[in-house]
């Protein structure tokens, strides 16, 4: 799962795309920013040093990534940003300084041949080798276009689309044609930590949030205990999805679609006032109505 760490990497600093490419014996990732100039020459302080900047943030998601690559005992490792150029072969370390200036950050690293290569050649999933399950699993529903071997991961299904942002979080919710519950999926810098199933009232949806303050365990793939969950489902991802709903019922017109969305508003108050969270303008009287 190192890749996921790059992913993190990049959305931390304001990438909004990140390409791989995944064969059974190397991989490749590149994306078209920079990391901090002078901290790959002590990338391992950046994993346990205190972050106060976006920029630690990233070093320290580089770090782990690295760290947890080194796990697979590659031949090497090489990673390109700027002017600096860290090599690791064989564990041994070399940093320089280069001539050439790179406008984006690459990241090679090639394993050493084992037969299991030979067996993953035969038993990848859909076409995917490891790294590219895992970046399927946890980045399909990515605010960043994740690339694996020419394909992109964004998930582009649904109709109604509403997208909203803040200082916190950014995010979007579909209406969908499936006939399964409405999915709503955290994510922190772009990476996969939590879905909330819905099959109450209302259209199919398909949702996504993402935001960098999201509390997640030592793994970064489980969301720790977090007071903030529920506000940032109830205001942000329903009042998304009642959005795109009352697009669809303008749209169609019908006595069915407009009851449908009454019903979604009286759910969606009911949530914001057992949350103690302030409902839409406009739609505050209501909620003297909701027991």
């Amino acid at each position: 799962l190192y890749v996921l760490q790059f992913v993190r990497a990049a959305s931390v600093l304001g990438a909004e795309k990140i390409v791989f490419e995944i064969s059974a014996s190397e991989m490749r990732c590149r994306f078209p920013r920079t990391l901090p100039t002078g901290r790959l020459s002590d990338l391992w302080a950046s994993a346990f040093e205190r972050r106060t900047t976006r920029e630690d943030d990233a070093m320290h998601c580089m770090a782990l990534g690295i760290g947890s690559a080194q796990a697979l005992r590659p031949k090497s490792i090489v990673i390109r940003s700027g002017i600096e150029l860290l090599r690791i072969v064989d564990g041994e370390e070399s940093h320089e300084e280069t001539e050439e200036v790179s406008s984006g950050t690459e990241i090679h690293l090639e394993e050493k041949w084992r037969f299991g290569h030979l067996l993953e050649f035969f038993t990848k999933v859909d076409g995917l080798h490891a790294e590219g399950v895992a970046l399927r699993q946890y980045c399909r529903m990515s605010l960043i276009d994740v690339v694996v071997n020419d394909v992109s991961l964004l998930e582009r299904r649904g109709i109604y689309e509403t997208a909203f942002t803040n200082d916190r979080v950014a995010g979007f919710v579909r209406l969908t044609k499936s006939t399964g519950p409405r999915a709503f999926v955290f994510m922190r810098d772009n990476v996969h930590v939590r879905t909330h199933h819905s099959d109450a009232h209302g259209l199919p949806a398909l949702g996504a949030l993402n935001s960098s303050s999201l509390q997640t365990d030592l793994s970064g793939l489980q969301l720790a205990p977090d007071e903030t969950l529920d506000e940032l489902l109830v205001h942000d991802l329903y009042g998304a999805y009642h959005a795109s709903l009352k697009r669809w019922a303008e749209r169609s017109g019908d006595r069915e679609a407009h009851l449908r969305i009454a019903i979604s508003l009286f759910e969606h108050l009911a949530r914001l006032k057992r949350s103690g969270l302030r409902a839409p303008k406009g739609t505050r009287a209501l909620q003297g109505y909701i027991p």
